[in-house]
């Protein structure tokens, strides 16, 4: 909620699918910008994303997800509880 009410922050979703490419599909927690108001995948990944990890989670998709999405060049940010 903070990070969406910023005045700054153009769109932010949770759970948004992007595609940065034809053999990656991820969809972060959080993600702000880049996340238009249409269905479907959505091309490239966001310039932040947030992802929350708990004990349980699988640690090699977890892994994955956020290597994906930071070779695109994009920042992320993990809270682990």
């Amino acid at each position: 909620m903070t990070l969406g009410s910023d005045p700054d922050v153009e769109s932010a979703d949770f759970d948004a699918g992007f595609t940065s490419d034809k053999h990656n599909l991820r969809a972060p927690d959080l993600s702000v910008g880049n996340v238009p108001d249409v269905p479907g995948w959505i091309p490239g990944v966001p310039p932040l994303a947030l992802e929350y990890a708990n004990t349980g989670q699988n640690e090699r998709d977890l892994h994955a997800k956020v290597r994906t999405l930071l070779e695109r060049g994009r920042a992320i940010f993990g809270l682990y509880a």
